[in-house]
């Protein structure tokens, strides 16, 4: 009886530590197989992801080890530091996963390239999440062309990341669930004294990692008169930057010079906040500035999931978006300055998270759990 009580053991390769969207991917991964998969998850170093793979999970074993992750850089201490993790992790881990047996080898992002070359090796079957498309058309035609050569399954988050990277019918397009146990309902005046907005303030929410593709510098720009004449109009930045990129770094000076130099004291930057719903619970509007077609949309999700006036691009994989939830508005700055001066509060009362079932955890977990159970 053991012997059919015993689950197959998958190590999940993860480029980041923090909590981003790929990792948001990671944790319902997790919960998809909890009681089902014993899992070991490898992250590259310290961050809150350990703790909330534990918090979901506290089975899953968390390995911490340093990891070779495609970048764009001008440095070539990076290519050298790169080459040289590629072969320290191939081998590292191809000792570590025949000594401990483990069955399915899966890589959670198209950053990770070592994985797949080790699955090989060791002639196991490999599974890759794509959650993730480069801007770059060369980029993603090589990539792809690896993965579709060193995995025995690819899965895409969108069926616009399936046709930006050429990939063939070794793919399945499962869309990121909405977990209704994820998410905490509060009355709006609430939310607000939490996170320290006036309670009559019109709140316009950008719940994106600060990056010059999610475009908040310029939709500030855009709104800057609207700013300065209505302080009762908060724009409320609910991210972060990787503060290993300089790109990322410079960006972020741009907007707190920008807040500085006009006095907008309206413009609050919270940094990461993992209880998305006490910042959509606050919010009026959402709007996504994004320059660059997304691979998704999660955060655009959950906000037309909470019933908000969102403003999106319909384009890459917002347009399947769109196509879930047939709500939302296209992203225009007239038409969003009109809503913000038109804006009338929503009543106080908790509203009512309505998840389509195209992204439930349910129907999620059965289609991931028997592919990695049926992965040959």
């Amino acid at each position: 009886m053991a012997g059919f009580l015993k689950m197959k053991k998958i190590v999940i390769f993860n480029a980041s530590s923090f909590i981003y969207g790929a990792e948001r991917g990671l944790l319902n991964l997790i919960k998809a197989f909890k009681n089902k998969f014993d899992i070991t998850v490898v992250v590259p170093g310290k961050g809150p992801l350990a703790g909330k793979i534990k918090e979901v999970n506290p089975s899953v074993k968390v390995i911490t080890f340093p990891l070779a992750i495609l970048m764009f850089s001008f440095s070539p201490l990076y290519f050298v530091r790169f080459v040289f993790l590629f072969f320290v992790d191939l081998f590292f881990f191809l000792f570590y996963i025949n000594h401990n047996d483990i069955e399915i080898i899966s890589t959670n992002s198209l950053l990770l390239a070592f994985p797949a070359l080790c699955a090989r090796l060791l002639g196991r079957p490999h599974i890759w999440h794509i959650r993730e498309v480069f801007p770059y058309k060369f980029m993603n035609y090589i990539l792809s062309s690896y993965a579709e050569i060193f995995s025995s399954q690819i899965i895409c988050q969108s069926e616009f990341i399936n046709r930006k990277l050429y990939l063939d019918n070794k793919t399945d397009v499962i869309y990121e669930p909405l977990d209704k146990g994820d998410y905490k309902v509060y009355e709006r005046n609430k939310a607000r004294r939490i996170l320290r907005v006036p309670s009559q303030a019109v709140v316009v929410s950008i719940i994106s990692r600060i990056h010059p593709a999610k475009g908040q510098y310029e939709f500030l720009v855009n709104l800057r008169e609207l700013l300065c004449k209505n302080r009762d109009v908060v724009i409320l930045i609910a991210g972060n930057v990787n503060l290993l990129t300089l790109r990322n770094r410079i960006y972020k000076r741009r907007i707190d010079e920008f807040i500085r130099k006009h006095n907008l004291e309206n413009v609050l930057i919270t940094g990461f906040i993992e209880n998305i719903g006490l910042v959509l619970s606050a919010t009026d509007i959402c709007v996504f500035p994004f320059k660059r077609a997304e691979p998704f949309g999660i955060a655009a999700a959950e906000a037309l999931a909470w019933g908000l006036d969102t403003f999106y691009p319909f384009s890459g994989g917002l347009r399947e978006v769109h196509n879930i939830f047939k709500r939302g508005n296209a992203f225009r700055i007239d038409d969003i300055v009109k809503r913000i001066i038109s804006c009338k509060h929503s009543s106080n009362k908790a509203v009512s998270l309505n998840i389509p079932d195209e992204l439930s955890l349910s129907r999620y977990q059965d289609t991931v759990v028997k592919i990695y159970k049926n992965v040959a």
